[in-house]
């Protein structure tokens, strides 16, 4: 079934791998998933690729074990050449048993999660990746940990969209929420040429989608997993922002 509207799909892991989810890797992701040091992190990796390949799955029209995945130059999972004729774009985050998964039929779309758990120190970390701006809205958060992990998710979401991973300057660029509803956007610092919708989610953790040159008009929708091996996990859209490019 082709699919016509950017979608985020957020599910729960189960705390031990599912066959079922196994089942659906490729034999290198089995690999991979027996390198994990713990139960719940193998669990975790199984649920997500088996997400992301029955979601390919469905819009594909191809066997999941039959999708070839590759990297490209930064790591990031991309379809084999010979499948990109369809132009869809995905992008996978997982925080503990939590995991997001994001594709889009036009531009590129990135996603990012991130439990606020205890052992986060965002006093050492937010000079390292906050703009000025986003260092101010956070003193004014009454909850840290929670404030944190909404702008560590807008940045990451924002990166893994550019295509520049670890290679971007996080500190370049804000996305800070207002309070009403909307985001307050800078990222001239990625380059003028781009246009960006971005998207926060209300749910059991912070969550953020992000297009980048995408049409307009297009926008993340939450979507039901694929098959009933999955946990859905609620969201509600809390937050949006939109910059244009200059042809836009």
């Amino acid at each position: 079934m082709p699919l016509n509207t950017p979608i985020l799909c957020l599910v729960r892991a189960p705390e031990s791998s599912h066959p079922a989810h196994v089942a659906l890797l490729s034999a290198e992701e089995r690999t991979r998933h027996q390198a994990f040091a713990t139960e719940p992190l193998r669990a975790a990796f199984a649920c997500a690729h088996a997400l992301l390949r029955s979601l390919l799955s469905a819009c594909l029209g191809q066997a999941p074990g039959a999708i070839e995945l590759l990297k490209d130059k930064q790591g990031r999972p991309r379809l084999a050449d010979h499948q990109t004729a369809h132009g869809l774009d995905f992008n996978l985050s997982a925080s503990g048993l939590w995991i997001g998964c994001g594709l889009s039929p036009d531009g590129r779309i990135g996603v990012d999660l991130e439990a606020p758990g205890p052992r986060l120190e965002v006093h050492r970390l937010a000079p390292r990746v906050l703009s000025a701006r986003e260092q101010e809205w956070l003193a004014q958060q009454p909850d840290q940990r929670q404030a944190f992990c909404e702008l560590w998710t807008l940045k990451e979401a924002i990166a893994k969209a550019d295509g520049e991973g670890l290679g971007l300057a996080l500190q370049d660029f804000t996305a800070v929420p207002d309070g009403s509803g909307g985001l307050q956007l800078d990222l001239r610092a990625l380059g003028a040429a781009h246009g960006w919708t971005l998207q926060q989610w209300s749910a059991p953790l912070p969550v953020t989608t992000a297009l980048r040159d995408a049409e307009p008009s297009l926008r993340v929708v939450l979507a039901p997993p694929p098959t009933g091996l999955f946990e859905q996990v609620p969201a509600t859209e809390c937050a949006r922002g939109q910059i244009l490019s200059p042809s836009g």
